[in-house]
This record gives structure tokens, sequence and C-alpha cells, in this order.
């Protein structure tokens, strides 16, 4: 891994100080399920000159070695493998046995928590007070559940959240282009087609464009197709855009292209995932369908059958993850929401206020705020030295 240079991981953590330094010090624990990257560091510390950090589970797909190195010698950490985030047993194990006696937050990416939160909480005597999600997919399973006994302060939706994913779709493009061009495959040119036209799906079609690639757009929601078609994207028939593509992007947050869609799409199609977790493609589907794999490279796999194949990069995970996700200080702004929030969630929890809500106008102001402050020069207008 590149380190960041000492002057801007001291930057940073001066900035998560600061914002920690507003909420005070607290009785509390936190127990962590976060992307193991080079900003991670920087939020534990933050959390630690708040509470206790009792525990850091890290999502196996989004992994620094050296960065798990670094918070291993510090914190208490697991590394699941996914199908063990999906499990509760192991989710309770890894609560009962980082627990003490202080009540706990969660501070989690990806809703892993959501659907066994009540037995989770039950196993610890309901001392779990809140959960801070990070976000869209997390923030829909918070939603479906009308019946949570604690709160949930999500920033997903939040418009500092936007500035964050904006940037996400030109570094997901970028990872593709790394990933292709060794394989010698260049990106220019292609028929690209994008599924799902929200903040990440956007910013990777403007980036594809930039690549002289032709692009479509689609997405359920016909109001996102006419804005992107009002952006200068063609908007075909969904049939249409995946037959004629020689690179899809997922960056729906769901389900994207089916099981169905196999027999659509055109024979070498390249598939790349924009999005969280493994939830774009239809991963089983392919390796039921293309029973051959060949591993071309640690991130490229090539899938046969007897008439057809295509290319998944990174197994259908998100490739941006391979190449330090977002590049910059703008993913701290996302963070100092979240500890920010934390003098919420405490809040809400002493006034028995539960379910889903939202960090609200003045934290953001004041994230905003702070970090303008620390990152920019008032004076260019652009980031400062060692942001």
């Amino acid at each position: 891994m590149v380190r960041l240079p000492i002057e801007n991981s001291a930057k940073r953590y001066k900035f998560y100080s600061s914002i920690a330094r507003t909420i005070g010090k607290r009785n509390i624990g936190f127990i962590a399920l976060q992307h193991c990257l080079k900003d991670l560091p920087h939020l534990l510390h933050a959390l630690s000159e708040i509470g206790e950090v009792l525990a850091v589970v890290c999502i196996p797909y989004s992994m620094d070695e050296n960065v798990f190195q670094e918070i291993s010698s510090t914190y208490k950490t697991f590394l699941p493998e996914m199908d063990q985030l999906h499990d509760n047993t192991y989710l309770g194990e890894v609560i009962c046995t980082s627990s003490t006696s202080k009540d706990v937050v969660l501070v989690e990416v990806g809703g892993y928590f959501s659907q066994y939160i009540d037995s989770l909480n039950n196993n610890i005597d309901n001392r779990i007070i809140g959960i801070i999600e990070d976000t869209e997919a997390g923030h829909r399973k918070y939603a479906s559940r009308d019946d949570l006994q604690i709160p949930v302060v999500s920033v997903a939706r939040s418009p500092l959240k936007a500035a964050e994913d904006a940037v996400i779709g030109p570094a997901s493009i970028f990872s593709i282009e790394k990933s292709l061009r060794a394989i010698d495959r260049p990106i220019d040119g292609m028929h690209a087609t994008v599924l799902g036209y929200g903040k990440i799906g956007r910013g990777a079609a403007f980036a594809l464009r930039t690549k002289n690639c032709v692009v479509s757009v689609f997405d359920i929601n016909p109001i996102a197709r006419i804005n992107a078609l009002a952006d200068g994207y063609k908007v075909p028939r969904r049939d249409i855009a995946l037959s004629t593509a020689d690179l899809i992007i997922g960056a729906s947050g769901y389900q994207s292209l089916t099981e169905g869609d196999l027999a659509t799409v055109k024979s070498g199609v390249i598939l790349a995932s924009c999005s969280s977790k493994q939830v774009e493609f239809d991963v089983k589907a392919i390796r039921n369908r293309f029973t051959r794999k060949n591993n071309i490279t640690d991130r490229i796999a090539s899938h046969e059958s007897s008439t057809a194949s295509l290319l998944l990069l990174c197994d259908g995970m998100p490739v941006n993850f391979n190449d330090g996700s977002v590049v910059g200080p703008l993913i701290s702004i996302v963070h100092a929401e979240i500890i920010l929030s934390i003098g919420k969630l405490l809040q809400l929890h002493s006034e028995a206020i539960y379910g889903l809500r939202d960090s609200g106008a003045d934290i953001k102001q004041l994230a905003a705020n702070l970090w303008l402050s620390e990152f920019i020069d008032e004076r260019s207008g652009r980031y400062a030295d060692f942001a």
C-alpha cells in the first residue's frame, strides 16, 4: 500500500480529533463494521476519543492488508468471510465477546445488523443503544423495519454523502480501465450500458463519455431515464441496452442483471459493479450458466459455456475498492457527519425516540463548515496543501 504522506495523515488526525471534541468523552463503547481502507484508522481514532472501540469488523472485499495490520495492533479486529456477515450466530459472537458493561453504539456500512438487531441486543441485556449507518443499501434495510426498538441515524442520503458518491463513479471507471489495460483491452470506443442513474451511475456515465465510449443508461425510474437523456445519454429499451453493450456497469444498489438477462447480453460482454457488496449481478446464475471459469488476472475472470462467454470483474464485487475507493479527503466529510451524529443518537436514546432518522440540518452544516475550514484554501478555492 502507498501510504499517505505524514503531513496528510497528521492533518486528517487533527481534523478527526477536532470533530470528536465537539461530542466529548462518553462512557460508551463502539463496534465498527467497516471497509478496511486507509481512512479507517482516522475514524477509529475519533471514536476512541469519544468512547472505547470494543471491536472492528472488516468487510473482506474491501480490505487493505497494511491497514488491517495497523488497526489489529491497537483494536480487537475481526476478518470474517462474507457469508459470516449474514450469519446471526457469527455477529452474536462478535458482540458478546467484545461487549463490556458499557452501552454500545454500532457504526456500520451495509445494514448487516438490521435483520438480527433484536436478538443481538437481547444477548447483551439491551445495551445496544443505537446504530449509525453509512450506505444506501443499509438505509433501505433499516427503513424496511417498522418495529425498531433503538434509534438508527443514517447519513446515506445526506447531501454530504452525495459529494462522496459523485466521485465513486469516476473512481470505478478508473479501476475498470486499469483492470482491462492488464489484458490489453482499451476501454475507449466501447458501447457501455450503465444500469442505475443515481449519483454513482451518473458519475460513471460521465467518466465513460470522457473515454469516448458510446453510453446508454437504463434505470427502473423513468424520471432518472429522462435526466440521463437530458444529460446527453441514450436511453433505449432495457433489452436493447443490454444486448448492444460491450461493457455493463451495475450502479443501482439492487440486482440489476438477472439470470434471465444472461441470454440477452452479447458474448464477451464485460460486467463491472460500482455498487456495494455483490448485489448487482446474479453471480450464482453466471457460474451455473457459464460453467468453465478461467482467472485471467486477480481481478478478471472469464466465464464460458459451449456457445458464449463473459468477463466478470472482481467476482461481481465493487471494482473501486481495489484502488483505494475515494481519492482525497472527501471521505472525511462523511466521517465528520457520522461522528457528529453520535451526539444525536445519544439524545434520541435518552428520549426513547426509536426508528430510522436523519442526522439533521445543523449537524450537516457544522460538518461542512469544519471540513471546508480544514481542507480548502479559501483564497484559491482548491484543496489546501497536504489535504
